[in-house]
């Protein structure tokens, strides 16, 4: 059975994306920051508890990750996929009306708590045959289509597409694959309910990436197509 983890997982697209490659039979690493909310997704989506761990994970802090590749470790020698969904949007439109400690707050989670895990779980996905890293993003960070709406979350993913092309090509010789998915533009807390797609919809892509041989490694995907940063 193959191994997976996903972060933010409590909710939205990270639960969707459990749901679906539990159905895949995989089994799923919950992991997120609020540790009431992710042992009531684990209880919902496999209710013996037989195909899943709960696991507090805060991608910010460096204590919190070393001790999440410990237990990991020590539990199952290594996974097979790392989703790395985590992410905050924050309310700042424009580079001039953000805080530093807004932009902080968003570059540590999105950006750096991204790069973190790459970093502190490529040995565990060297360990795999054929291991995958899908960093979730989003359209916003399209270079040509930047605009000053949310500042701090689009440098911050603009980073994430950047980190997936770096990894990417560092990783290769260990047989690790890295892509970056746009979700689109989902009915969650973060997209709101005017969103078109569902999260079933939005969480399509990176499973498809996670469990499918598909994707060129360093690639920027939406809706089962390559796209451009």
């Amino acid at each position: 059975m193959k191994i997976s983890l996903i972060t933010g997982a409590n909710k939205g697209i990270g639960k969707e994306i459990c749901r679906q490659l539990l159905a895949k039979d995989f089994f799923v690493i919950i992991s997120g920051r609020n540790t009431a909310m992710i042992r009531d997704v684990q209880k919902e989506l496999d209710q013996e508890l037989k195909k899943s761990l709960a696991l507090p994970l805060d991608i910010s802090n460096d204590e919190s990750i070393s001790i999440a590749v410990e237990r990991i470790s020590a539990m199952y020698g290594s996974i097979d996929v790392l989703v790395n969904n985590a992410g905050l949007l924050g309310n700042t439109s424009g580079l001039l009306k953000m805080t530093e400690a807004e932009f902080h707050e968003i570059f540590s989670t999105n950006a750096l708590g991204t790069m973190k895990m790459i970093r502190a779980f490529a040995p565990l996905l060297a360990k795999a045959k054929k291991s995958r890293i899908i960093n979730v993003s989003t359209g916003m960070s399209v270079m040509e289509g930047l605009t000053s709406s949310h500042a701090p979350y689009r440098l911050s993913k603009v980073m994430v597409n950047a980190l997936t092309m770096i990894a990417a090509s560092e990783l290769e010789s260990k047989g690790i694959e890295v892509f970056a998915v746009d979700p689109g533009w989902v009915r969650t807390d973060m997209g709101g309910p005017s969103a078109p797609l569902t999260v079933k919809e939005g969480a399509d892509t990176i499973v498809w990436l996670a469990t499918e041989q598909v994707g060129v490694s360093g690639g920027f995907y939406c809706r089962r197509k390559r796209i451009s940063y």
